[in-house]
């Protein structure tokens, strides 16, 4: 069978992707289970719009070919990926998963720390009340007949910030246990938690409140981890 590229000739490889496996070679059939496989979409790990290994990939994709020498991008927030294999495969997956190929970068001082800005500040500190405020009220802590006034939105606290942090700590996403609004993260020591693809202020605060949990730390900790992931955008 000839070269098959997908984005150049997409009706090749869906009319391979159709035959019955009986009419095809062995060669051919080899060749249809790796399209297949690059056909699964996956989501992206910054906007959590699923995307196959086709859709982020340019049009020298070879399936069944030599190695890939291009880049992969989600065409939706245009995020740069990395395609990964996990240690483990995870069941109903195509055995790999998207990960953002490079940190979230910073503004770094000469010793290496982040240069945080005096309204970054304030932001932090905004938002630890409020976060503290919102999962306080959760957990039925306050009067809940008392009005309180808080964002519908925060500033810091974010499913793209949130993804970046968990990422830099070595948490891997969960495929099994996520879909398009909800995603479960997963270390190797078997500690999990879960955050959200969006949401407002109240469920923002709960996302926080899980990872601190799951690591062990208090929920300012966590917001400082996000203030160092670079200014606010």
């Amino acid at each position: 069978m000839a070269q098959l590229f997908p984005k150049k000739n997409p009706e090749a490889a869906k009319k391979l992707l159709e035959t019955p496996d009986e009419k095809l070679t062995n060669v051919e059939r080899d060749k249809k289970f790796a399209l297949a496989i690059a056909t699964t979409p996956m989501p992206c790990p910054m906007c959590f719009v699923k995307m196959s290994v086709i859709d982020a990939a340019d049009d020298t994709l070879e399936v069944g070919g030599g190695d890939y020498n291009g880049t992969y991008v989600c065409p939706n927030c245009e995020t740069e990926l990395a395609k990964v294999v996990p240690f483990f495969m995870v069941p109903g997956t195509p055995g790999w998963h998207w990960q953002r190929k490079h940190p979230v970068p910073g503004k770094k001082m000469d010793n290496d720390r982040r240069n945080v800005s005096l309204q970054e500040l304030e932001v932090l500190v905004a938002e630890h009340d409020t976060v503290t405020l919102l999962v306080t009220r959760a957990q039925r802590r306050i009067d809940l007949g008392v009005h309180i006034v808080v964002p519908e939105q925060l500033q810091l606290v974010t499913s793209v910030r949130l993804s970046a942090y968990l990422q830099a700590h070595g948490w891997t996403i969960d495929e099994a246990g996520s879909d398009d609004k909800h995603r479960t993260w997963r270390k190797s020591d078997g500690r999990v938690c879960y955050t959200h693809a969006e949401g407002d202020a109240e469920v923002m605060a709960g996302d926080v409140e899980s990872v601190a949990l799951s690591e062990g730390c208090s929920m300012l900790r966590v917001l400082v981890g996000l203030l160092a992931l670079g200014p606010l955008t």
